[in-house]
This record gives C-alpha cells, structure tokens and sequence, in this order.
C-alpha cells in the first residue's frame, strides 16, 4: 500500500475521530450548562433563605420584642426553625449538586483536550502529506530538468562527433 495512501485514510480516521468527539463535546457542554443551572437555582434559593433567617433572627425579633407580641415572636421563631430546616436538608443536595456540576465540567475539559489532541495530529498529517506532496513535486522538477539538459546535450555530442 502507498505510504501516501495510508496516511490519508489514518487522516480520514483522524477526522471521523474529530467529528464524534465534537459531538460529544456539544452533549457533554449541554449537561454541564443544565447542572450549571440546577446548582445555581439551589444556591441562590439556599441564599434567599439564608438572608430570611437571618433577618428573622435579627430584626423580626427585636420588632415582636420591642411590641410585646408574643404571638408574632412566636410565629417567627416558628419560620425560623423551619426555614433553617430547610436549609440543613438542602445543604446535602446543594453539595451534591457542585460536585456533578464539576464532574460534568472535568469531562467537558477532558473531551476537550483530546479534541485538541485530534485536531494537532490532523494538522501534522496535513503538513506531512503537503511536505511530501511538494517533495514530489520538486523531483519531478528535477528529473524533467535532467532530461531536458540531456536532450540539449545529445545534438551537441552528435555535432561533436560528425
């Protein structure tokens, strides 16, 4: 098999290769923009409820307090506990959820480091086959310019001759 040939189908592997790993890039970009997503909504919700309790904590209670209204203390305690409930279950899936978002975006850099792999060994294939191609091309060259100096030369040795 020509060498020229054999280099030539490993770029068409080369390329199939490329093809399939962008399309798993595009998949895989997909399911880290969506646990991007879920992970930010956790988060930011977490952080409203924490900013809730908080303010609870400080001001509601100073409020009931300075008032004398013991239902509204109560009520709020009441908010409080549940909101802070809420926020220690939630803590586990809010943590869970970052490390599949940055399990999702290592995968993302891995395929996208053996995109450029592929990509760098298809560029050196297209060099060498260009390189040999012009390769070729020069020797061509040369051999049609040894020819066409030998064929100057024959009417000059016949001359000689006669």
């Amino acid at each position: 098999m020509n060498p020229d040939s054999q280099i030539q189908a490993l770029l068409r592997k080369i390329e199939a290769e490329e093809m399939e790993t962008m399309l798993q890039r595009k998949s895989i970009e997909q399911v880290v923009e969506n646990r991007e997503k879920d992970f930010r909504t956790l988060e930011r919700s977490m952080q409203e409820r924490k900013i809730k309790l908080e303010k609870l904590r400080g001001s509601g209670r100073m409020n009931a307090a300075r008032e004398k209204d013991l239902n509204q203390l109560s009520n709020g305690m009441a908010f409080a506990k549940r909101l802070k409930k809420e926020i220690d279950q939630d803590s586990p899936a809010l943590e869970e959820k970052r490390q599949d978002f940055q399990r999702a975006s290592e995968r993302l850099q891995g395929i996208e480091g053996e995109l450029k792999r592929l990509q760098l060994e298809k560029r050196k294939l297209e060099k060498l086959l260009a390189n040999r191609a012009q390769a070729g091309r020069v020797i061509q060259e040369a051999r049609e310019e040894a020819s066409m100096d030998e064929l100057t030369r024959l009417p000059r040795r016949e001359r000689e001759r006669e």
